[in-house]
């Protein structure tokens, strides 16, 4: 924007830009940044009850109005593209809701480029990341793309700035860095804390994250729509060493104990059930089922039982589904725990209840 900003002779005019750049050199010398966000709850599910009552449509309309709102992150832009595809399709609320929270369909079919009723002219997936190659090519060059791969697969509402300088966090962005030499023998210079640093501030100028060390449980946080494009179009072979490093970062930041710090628990808590969602059976392998169980123990240890239970319960679903999905599973038969008190043992029908001590089973307290 260097050159293009109009000079004012007489101090009365005004020049209104837009840009998803938070850059500081947008601002000075008189110019001001007024960030606009997504709209509030309320604004959203007014804006789907407005446009498909004024479209002869008011029976699309249901009580899960709201949840249709809160799932499309209340973004305009998503909002727009889904109110036109159940206008096209005649399709009330409920049922395009269980449509766009199937994770088997892509951004693509639930918001396609044939529903953009307003002109935006983009499908949302490129529409949203329409800054990560810019980004990717920003300094620290080459390490936009990972850093954001991690969150995206992280919980939406945000996660641990400390997180970033965790070892295996460092370890996963020098091998996946692109457009950088690497040494002559062909190794990649390590990746620093403060390149991490870095990168999570590009990623924040190009309105791809929110980093603000201000909230620190939750400092570093993703628009959920971002997320699920970026996991859209990461990688099948990226997916397990991705899940193994965010898995060993939350459990190099997870204190032990945990009660005396009860809002970074339930955030490191909520990530471990993200990341869970979003990288399938990958937890399992090695040791990224440490954190699976270390969050299982923390619900214990903050005296939610009966959420506890139902974890440990679905804990042990998901290993049931994991050997027989893969017999040959190379990490649970007789796998050591070695995770504080949780240190049982994994046995090889995968049963998880019993992989845990008498004392830390949630129906035993």
């Amino acid at each position: 924007m260097v050159g293009w900003w109009p000079a004012s002779r007489t101090g009365t005019g005004w020049v209104l830009a837009t840009t998803r750049l938070t850059d500081a050199a947008l601002t000075g010398n008189g110019r001001k940044r007024v960030p606009v966000d997504v709209y509030t709850p309320d604004e959203a599910a007014d804006y789907l009850r407005t446009r498909l009552t004024d479209d002869d449509a008011g029976h699309l309309l249901d009580n899960t109005v709201q949840d249709l709102a809160t799932a499309l992150g209340h973004l305009p832009l998503a909002l727009g593209h889904a109110a036109a595809y159940m206008l096209n399709q005649d399709l009330p609320c409920a049922q395009y809701l269980d449509r766009f929270n199937d994770t088997n369909r892509r951004l693509e079919h639930v918001l396609p480029n044939t529903a953009d009723a307003d002109g935006y002219g983009r499908q949302i997936a490129t529409t949203l990341l329409l800054s990560l190659d810019a980004a990717q090519r920003t300094d620290p060059v080459g390490l936009a793309r990972p850093a954001l791969q991690i969150a995206a697969h992280l919980d939406p509402a945000g996660h641990p700035h400390a997180l970033w300088s965790a070892p295996a966090i460092l370890a996963h962005l020098t091998e996946q860095r692109d457009l950088v030499p690497k040494a002559a023998d062909n190794t990649p210079e390590p990746v620093t804390s403060e390149e991490a640093e870095a990168v999570l501030r590009v990623l924040h100028r190009y309105a791809l994250i929110t980093s603000d060390r201000r909230q620190e449980s939750r400092a570093v946080r993703v628009h959920a729509l971002t997320a699920r494009a970026v996991r859209e179009t990461t990688p099948a072979e990226t997916l397990r060493p991705l899940a193994q490093a965010a898995a060993d970062a939350l459990m190099h930041i997870w204190p032990d104990p945990d009660q005396p710090h009860p809002d970074l628990a339930a955030t490191l808590r909520t990530n471990t059930d993200q990341l869970h969602q979003t990288t399938g059976n990958e937890l399992w392998h090695q040791k990224g089922y440490k954190a699976l169980y270390r969050a299982g123990k923390s619900l214990l240890e903050a005296g939610l039982i009966s959420t506890a239970t139902a974890y440990w319960e679905r804990l042990d679903d998901s290993s049931q589904q994991v050997l027989v999905l893969q017999p040959d599973f190379d990490v649970l038969p007789g796998q050591r725990l070695g995770c504080g008190d949780c240190s049982g043992v994994v046995p090889e029908a995968g049963r998880v209840r019993e992989a845990r001590p008498a004392n830390e089973c949630p129906r035993r307290v």
